[in-house]
């Protein structure tokens, strides 16, 4: 029996966003001997909204002045064979993108996932 309340059947009530997310799956080197990470875009729909005071805190001190926001998911935004953090595009096509900086993995309450990602200088 699941912990709490099923929080995952709450997605499908709460307004989401379209959103690209880029996830690195390989990396290679380059002819100039340069990493270079093979990635994969592919769209998706989740709930985000600026991070709060709490989360925030909960970062690096140099990190808590940049623009973070909070996004919730039924799917999760990390997982192996990643050789570096997801990339989320917010909104679609047009806005800046923002690197995971944590996932939380509520599976018990239903598969919900949760996190929060900075936005990447010079988006």
């Amino acid at each position: 029996m699941p912990l709490g309340i099923d929080v995952a059947a709450l997605v499908g009530d709460i307004g989401t966003t379209a959103v690209v997310i880029r996830t690195y799956l390989t990396s290679s080197i380059n002819t100039f001997g340069e990493s270079t990470a093979l990635y994969d875009d592919a769209d998706a729909q989740l709930v985000i909204h600026p991070a709060s005071v709490r989360q925030k805190l909960a970062m690096p001190e140099g990190d808590r002045t940049r623009d973070t926001i909070a996004w919730y998911s039924t799917a999760p935004l990390a997982g192996a064979g990643m050789t570096r953090p997801a990339e989320i595009q917010y909104p679609a096509t047009t806005g800046p993108w923002y690197q995971v900086q944590d996932v939380a993995d509520f599976g018990e309450g239903g598969g919900i996932y949760f996190g929060t990602a900075t936005r990447i200088e010079g988006s």
